[in-house]
């Protein structure tokens, strides 16, 4: 039996909650952590640019955390530091959306995915300044563009396209757990 999209993002969700209750497991996750990673920084970086401002390095650390460091923020006021801070958080969710969407139109799931890997490979090239986060991220883009864009067939595409979506999905709700916890919602 065919699933449809979502059937097999929720499918995915369950194996991504199972394989984080197991350290071990965790390295089939490992990449799409990392790159979660970048796309949350860059989603800061990118507001920064479409409101004046730089991107001065981005770091990426072996552990899943990373650092956007943008120059000229300050000079765009609580309104513009405000919409750098929330386009972290915001980024991964809406391109998840996309990858998900895309994931029964496999020109676009290959477009997306030859976007991703060239903007992973140039800001990689441009901004990430930690030695990890250079070599790992760069490593990453060749493999997505060469191995996802020309070798595999319509359905591995396409879980791939619906797996890097969810693990997205799924550092959101870290992200959101972690504000909980701090926040002390209730």
């Amino acid at each position: 039996m065919k699933k449809s999209p979502i059937q097999l993002a929720l499918s995915l969700i369950a194996v991504n909650i199972i394989f984080m209750q197991f350290p071990i497991l965790n390295i089939f996750l490992y990449p799409f952590i990392i790159i979660s990673t970048w796309f949350h920084e860059m989603g800061h970086g990118i507001m920064a640019l479409l409101l004046g401002g730089g991107i001065s390095k981005i770091q990426i650390f072996p552990d899943g955390s990373g650092i956007a460091t943008l120059s000229n923020s300050g000079s765009l006021g609580n309104l513009g530091n405000a919409l750098i801070a929330i386009s972290g958080p915001l980024l991964p969710p809406l391109l998840g959306y996309l990858y998900l969407t895309s994931t029964k139109n496999i020109p676009r799931t290959r477009l997306l995915l030859f976007l991703s890997s060239t903007a992973l490979f140039v800001s990689t090239l441009l901004w990430v300044r930690s030695t990890f986060g250079f070599f790992f991220l760069l490593f990453l883009s060749v493999i997505i563009f060469f191995y996802f864009n020309f070798k595999l067939d319509k359905i591995s595409n396409r879980n791939f396209s619906i797996y890097w979506n969810t693990s997205i999905y799924e550092r959101v709700l870290k992200f959101g757990i972690f504000i909980c916890q701090k926040w002390k919602c209730k």
